[in-house]
């Protein structure tokens, strides 16, 4: 017999902060590619993390001194949420636009690109992915960031 459970709340911590940059994983607790999670390389700190399901680049709002504004979202299956700097006078934008980065496997139900390894290259705010079948894209930059005074 099939038993419903709560879902456990999801997993953050922190990858990497300094220079008005901050990068954070997320492990879920539910994540639709079962079994399937990425991990994560900071280069500048050498530092790695396991197990995770996405992670999120946040930048320091350039008008202000402590408040912050999420412009990246990468998750494990490829996809990727791109938010511009959430305007001066707003809190949050809601929505950014969604792609998919890497090749999809035109019979699948779902198009994905599941990623093994994302190295995030702070220096120059890039990323290097590592598809799970061997493909990568390498130091994929994140050009948002760029525009930004660190």
């Amino acid at each position: 017999m099939l038993k419903q459970r709560s879902f456990k709340d999801d997993k953050r911590f922190k990858l990497y902060g300094g220079n008005g940059v901050s990068v954070e994983g997320v492990h879920l607790d539910f994540w639709w590619l079962q079994n399937q999670t990425m991990s994560v390389h900071i280069k500048y700190t050498k530092k790695v993390f396991a197990d995770v399901h996405y992670l999120v680049i946040y930048v320091l709002k350039p008008w202000t001194k402590n408040e912050w504004t999420q412009v990246l979202v990468l998750y494990q299956d490829g996809k990727a949420r791109i938010l511009p700097v959430t305007p001066e006078g707003a809190d949050w934008i809601p929505f950014g636009s969604s792609i998919l980065i890497g090749e999809s496997d035109p019979s699948a139900k779902r198009p994905h690109a599941a990623i093994s390894q994302v190295d995030v290259l702070v220096e120059d705010m890039s990323l290097k992915l590592t598809y799970t079948n061997g493909n990568y894209c390498a130091h994929a930059n994140t050009a948002l960031l760029s525009t930004l005074p660190l």
